[in-house]
């Protein structure tokens, strides 16, 4: 039946046992290579085949066959044999077609199974129609790029693995009993990333929750990602209760849920309705897979959100032990502060009953005094600031006078009120006009008092200069601003923490806390103001702080 037993190109159905049988003997008796796809009854079948045609050849040899089959554990047995005379056989998933093609001809059968049991009516198709040989090959190409090794196929069977598969789902009951499913067969490891906080109610509503809790008995390692809420409130303490291993952590909304078992199976479900009270309601369709390669990125992915999760959730404890510790010790320093600086101030008045000696000793309790109850403040208001509770009490006053009354308590102090180096001249140089601004009078002292303060305390030597000046905002027309500028000569800013040096707790002195800067930079932006710092220019030692205010 070959080209060139029929030199005219023809395309022909034949029917019967033997027109079939012999068919495929003058197809396979060729010497060309052959190409064949069979469905998993082909192995079998194939062997049928050989056997006749070596008993008509009488003599055993092997066949220029590569053959494409789907491999299982009812015939593997055939598999193995076909290997020891076929060039190559190689594995596809659920393949279903049946034919074979070479240089000069084409056959295609119904069934494998009809020819193995030819009391089935069955045909086969014959064709050396050149067309049809090249899309029959370029089928056969295409199938054999996706194909496995049947060696690897038989391994996995006798290793009990399951063949790769990659499915979309659009059957939502048919998704619900998978999940239901995966849920009852982890051994090891089971991870979830759940869309929303009622995902948590859908699932346990299908008992997979329940049957993770029993598998978590077992020793089975769980982590979900929720967003929790009032809606999963008894879900959660279901799981509080559960082994150590059973963790659930706190997300975020997503458009889909995601379920990994054993880091080898995958569920991916699309959520379409949020709101819906049933897992049926609420899906779309799914991916569901074993590929291991987007098994292993799925469970990348998720560890990557979980240890961000893990981490935020340590950041927000370790935050609010903060505050809370900041607020005991602020208060707790007041208390005693308060009548401690009150009564040395008092002492003060009654100098003329003291000696040098006493008085300079009484100077120093006053300075370190205003010194712990200007860091209790500052505490104080580092904690209102975390929480939003920093209130304003704003009025009309002349910023001129009150920076000059600053700079006066700085130079009575003996310019030495922040432990700087003796011989620090301040230098004020007041505008020519008043400058009054609509601001809370005591919080802006707090900002220069800070600035000033910070300023004495990194120079040794030199000078701290004050300044103040108006100008007119250009994007806000007819809108004024006034900008008070601090410049010292000492040792500037550290560039390692020039971009964070308003941050709490950032700071390369020795004694500071870093709260001041971090307090003063909330106050002047609570007064729609903004504060900076610059290293002076080169050639120049020192800082310069600036921050604004609006003004009439």
């Amino acid at each position: 039946m070959s080209s060139q037993d029929n030199h005219s190109k023809k395309t022909e159905v034949l029917y019967g046992e033997q027109n079939i049988m012999n068919t495929i003997l003058q197809f396979l008796s060729n010497e060309d290579r052959i190409d064949a796809c069979g469905d998993s009854n082909a192995p079998a079948f194939v062997l049928k085949v050989y056997k006749k045609l070596m008993e008509n050849a009488k003599k055993e040899e092997g066949i220029r066959l590569r053959l494409l089959t789907d491999i299982n554990s009812e015939n593997i047995i055939y598999c193995k044999e076909l290997m020891r005379f076929a060039e190559v056989v190689r594995h596809v998933e659920g393949i279903k077609a049946n034919f074979a093609v070479r240089n000069e001809d084409y056959i295609g059968i119904a069934t494998s199974n009809a020819a193995l049991q030819p009391s089935i009516q069955s045909h086969i198709i014959y064709s050396n129609v050149r067309g049809i040989i090249e899309q029959q090959q370029y089928l056969f190409n295409s199938l054999w790029d996706k194909s496995i090794p049947a060696e690897q196929r038989i391994e996995e069977i006798e290793r009990g693995i399951q063949a790769e598969f990659f499915e979309i789902i659009n059957d939502t009951k048919k998704i619900s009993e998978i999940l239901i499913d995966l849920a009852k067969s982890v051994v090891n490891e089971v991870v979830l990333l759940l869309p929303n906080d009622r995902a948590l109610v859908r699932i346990d509503r299908l008992g997979v929750i329940d049957s993770l809790l029993n598998a978590s008995r077992n020793g089975v390692i769980i982590k979900i990602i929720c967003p929790l809420s009032h809606e999963n409130k008894r879900i959660q303490e279901k799981i509080f209760d559960a082994p150590p291993n059973f963790k659930l952590i706190d997300g975020s909304d997503s458009q889909h849920g995601l379920y990994i078992i054993d880091g080898i199976k995958f569920l991916r479900v699309e959520l379409v309705k949020p709101e819906a009270e049933s897992f049926l309601e609420a899906i779309g369709f799914a991916i569901y897979s074993n590929n291991k390669r987007s098994a292993d990125l799925y469970r990348w992915m998720f560890e990557l959100l979980w240890n961000e999760r893990v981490i935020n959730l340590e950041s927000k404890k370790a935050n609010q032990m903060q505050k809370e510790f900041m607020n005991v010790a602020a208060h707790e320093l007041r208390t005693p502060i308060q009548p401690i600086v009150g009564l040395a101030h008092l002492l003060r008045y009654e100098k003329e009953y003291m000696k040098g000696k006493e008085q300079e000793s009484l100077d120093v309790i006053i300075r370190n005094g205003e010194r712990l109850q200007r860091l209790a403040e500052n505490i104080l208001d580092a904690s209102r600031i975390e929480s939003q509770r920093l209130t304003l009490r704003k009025g009309k006053f002349t910023l001129n006078d009150l920076l000059f009354n600053i700079v006066q308590d700085y130079c009575q102090q003996g310019k030495n009120s922040t432990s700087s180096g003796e011989g620090i001249a301040i230098l004020y140089d007041p505008p020519d006009e008043n400058i009054v601004v609509e601001a809370d009078k005591e919080r802006i002292s707090q900002v220069m008092r800070n600035i000033i303060g910070n300023a004495l305390e990194f120079t040794n030597e030199g000078n701290v200069s004050v300044t103040l000046r108006r100008e007119r905002q250009q994007e806000k027309e007819g809108k004024q601003i006034v900008v008070v500028t601090v410049r010292d000569t000492g040792c500037g800013v550290d560039p390692a923490i020039m971009s964070r040096v308003f941050e709490k707790f950032v700071t390369k002195s020795e004694k500071g806390t870093g709260l001041g800067l971090f307090v003063s930079k909330s106050i002047v932006q609570a007064h729609e103001g903004r504060i900076w710092v610059q290293n002076n220019t080169e050639g120049e030692k020192g800082a310069t702080f600036y921050f604004t205010l609006p003004c009439e």
